[in-house]
């Protein structure tokens, strides 16, 4: 019999939580004695769900994964579901047929109250019942490593149910593959869609279209600037408050950027994010044309506003990764989150991750961690003379 130590999942709660519903089930369901099973499906999948109630960020490290399964099952329609704040980084994606949403409370750090039951059974009723031309779903895959995505994959009625063991409830999947703690995302997600039927990763890149319709707004919203200045872009906004470098920070490396050449400064993010970067453009001050963006743009805006930005400043978040789909240099800095898990981009000279040296090891999740986890070891001044090196260089952005 497993012990808590066994499981995979991140913090200890979790595993003995994943644990605990082991137990139970076990004489229900049994529990898999070997870590690695997988099932030969006699036919390609005709509809398929995949499961990543997440944040932006999350969704866009699965991209590269979905792409590889599409391109091995090119007549398959493939869904995501999605949280309604993580939706908008799937939406356009040529790689998906639809996107779902469903309210996955548990996964949103900002959300204290419960999911509404209502809606979630809502949900879940018509993840079984909704059949689209293809018919009910032939597959459906845990794209994030946790048992409340297993039962998710359950309840939409898809015999063949993919995800990773040592997380919890792998007895309820058909295939899977153990959760390698050290695995990056983009592997990880690659490892499960394989059970699928995907084929090699191919590019590592985030998959984002940008709609013509955002590039307009950007270009209205981004008029009262200078025209011919380069745009540096900040986004000092993160989903957990204890994992970011700091208003001051990055409102310091902004001045001693601008002191080194001419440049107009936006900060941009989300409606919560908008105190933070209020203070940012305040605090920059001098003869620097700045302009603050945040809860003014949705998800595409923003995307189109870093797209004609020309470096971005931003904490480890989904903006940095959206700077990479679009093409646009990123200096994404990391505190409590690895950049060895979510920061492995092709091209780190112009994708490039800050981490200082940590006294706790990554990742850390504990909101109440007193470590500094490597913040205070990045300075305001390499940042600047780092996106002055980014600024200089001439780069061909690639296609998609």
């Amino acid at each position: 019999m497993r012990r808590p130590s066994d499981y995979a999942n991140y913090g200890a709660r979790a595993r003995q939580i994943a644990w605990a519903l082991d137990l139970a089930l076990s004489p229900l369901t049994g529990l898999p004695a070997d870590p690695l099973k997988r099932r030969a499906w006699s036919a390609p999948h005709r509809r398929i769900l995949l499961i990543r109630p997440d944040h932006i960020g999350d969704l866009l490290l699965a991209s590269p994964a979905i792409r590889a399964l599409r391109r091995a099952l090119p007549h398959a329609r493939i869904e995501l579901l999605a949280s309604p704040w993580g939706a908008p980084a799937a939406l356009g994606n040529p790689d998906l047929d639809r996107v779902r949403t469903i309210e996955a409370a548990w996964f949103e750090p900002r959300r204290s109250e419960p999911p509404d039951p209502s809606r979630l059974i809502g949900s879940l009723l018509s993840l079984r019942f909704d059949r689209g031309e293809e018919g009910p779903y032939d597959a459906a895959a845990d794209l994030r490593g946790d048992f409340r995505s297993v039962l998710l994959a359950l309840a939409s009625g898809a015999p063949c149910r993919a995800g990773f063991s040592r997380i919890g409830l792998e007895a309820l999947l058909t295939d899977a593959v153990p959760l390698e703690p050290r695995l990056d995302w983009i592997g990880r997600n690659h490892a499960v869609a394989v059970l699928l039927g995907a084929g090699p990763l191919g590019a590592r890149r985030p998959v984002f279209v940008v709609p013509e319709r955002a590039e307009q707004e950007a270009r209205r919203l981004l008029a009262p600037l200078p025209a011919g200045r380069p745009i540096a872009a900040v986004y000092p906004g993160t989903n957990r408050p204890w994992a970011s470098w700091g208003t001051e920070r990055f409102a310091e490396a902004a001045r001693l950027l601008a002191a080194r050449r001419p440049v107009a400064i936006v900060t941009d993010g989300r409606e919560a994010d908008g105190p933070a970067a209020e203070a940012v453009a305040a605090a920059i001050g001098g003869g620097t044309p700045v302009l603050s963006l945040a809860g003014r743009t949705g998800l595409a805006a923003a995307a189109a506003v870093i797209r004609a930005s020309s470096v971005l400043l931003a904490n480890d978040s989904g903006a940095a990764h959206l700077a990479v789909a679009v093409g646009t240099p990123v200096i994404a800095i990391f505190g409590p989150t690895d950049p060895a898990l979510y920061w492995t981009w092709a091209d780190p000279e112009r994708n490039v991750a800050l981490a200082g040296r940590s006294s706790c090891a990554r990742p850390c999740f504990r909101s109440w961690c007193p470590a500094d986890h490597g913040y205070s070891a990045i300075t305001p001044a390499d940042v600047a003379a780092l996106a002055d090196r980014l600024l200089d260089a001439r780069f061909v952005k690639a296609e998609v």
